[in-house]
């Protein structure tokens, strides 16, 4: 990588402060990439993890390695191999004359430059994160309130239902109450009907009952009337008879007084006595 502390330091653009590593395994190099900017490629492919085979090219940056296969009973150092596009990277071991310093300070200084991007792409992807975060967060809580809206527009829809249940239930209430009040008015009408008509009957056959008591107390008064009648006339005939036997008992009285009369005229005269008896008789 460019930073400091690496293993092998190279400066060269699009290499991350601390780029991939790489280890040697058998049939070839492990190399694993450390989280750079612009990826660790093998033979073209971005890959994470993988073996380097002989043959193959590792490209890290503008870099390209390419593995050589054994040489003198071993591999070949990667540091050897190492091309930037044909151009040697690495300088032979011991040099240290001013050139090598200044390339030294100049990849320190582009590690510096390369750290400070990759913390500024750092801090824009964390604030891309954040943003993303506060992005969802309000879609979340726009969800939210999305549903609660429609847990409070289900309640609203619940509670009219309810409302109108319940109105429709008074309803229903005030017209089986309205029709049992019908009906107990139709039975109180039939029932003051059926009164009304036992009453009328009553009074019927109380007034048939006065006008049979009237009729039987008239023939009643008829028969006594007759009665009296006849007990009158009877008394009157009585009477009449009585009048009768008297006035003839009066005029015996007084025939025979007369006669008792006579005689003692008799007496005194017999010729005008006989006279008199002749008149009396005629």
């Amino acid at each position: 990588g460019r930073g400091p502390g690496v293993d092998v330091q190279v400066a060269a653009d699009g290499i991350s402060a601390q780029h991939c590593s790489v280890e040697v395994v058998k049939g070839g190099v492990k190399v694993t990439d450390l989280g750079s900017t612009n990826g660790t490629l093998i033979n073209g492919r971005d890959i994470r993890s993988a073996v380097l085979k002989p043959g193959q090219t590792l490209e890290i940056g503008v870099l390209e390695f390419e593995l050589s296969g054994p040489s003198g009973g071993g591999a070949a150092p990667a540091k050897e191999a190492a091309t930037t596009r044909g151009t040697q990277v690495f300088k032979a071991p011991g040099q240290q004359d001013r050139k090598a310093a200044a390339a030294e300070a100049a990849a320190a200084k582009a590690a510096a430059a390369e750290e400070r991007r990759e913390a500024a792409a750092r801090a824009a992807k964390e604030r891309q994160e954040a943003a993303q975060a506060r992005k969802e967060a309000a879609a979340a809580a726009a969800e939210e309130r999305r549903q609660k809206a429609a847990a409070a527009a289900e309640a609203r829809q619940q509670a009219a239902k309810a409302k109108a249940a319940e109105a429709e239930a008074r309803k229903r209430e005030a017209a089986a109450a309205s029709e049992e009040r019908k009906r107990a008015q139709a039975r109180e009408s039939a029932d003051a009907k059926k009164t009304a008509a036992k009453a009328a009957q009553a009074r019927a056959r109380e007034e048939a009952q006065a006008r049979a008591v009237a009729q039987k107390e008239a023939s009643r008064q008829a028969a006594e009337e007759r009665k009296r009648a006849a007990a009158q006339a009877a008394a009157e005939r009585r009477a009449k008879a009585a009048e009768a036997a008297e006035a003839r008992r009066q005029a015996a009285l007084a025939k025979k007084q007369q006669s008792v009369s006579s005689r003692k005229q008799s007496v005194s005269s017999r010729g005008s006595g006989r006279d008199e008896e002749a008149e009396s008789g005629g």
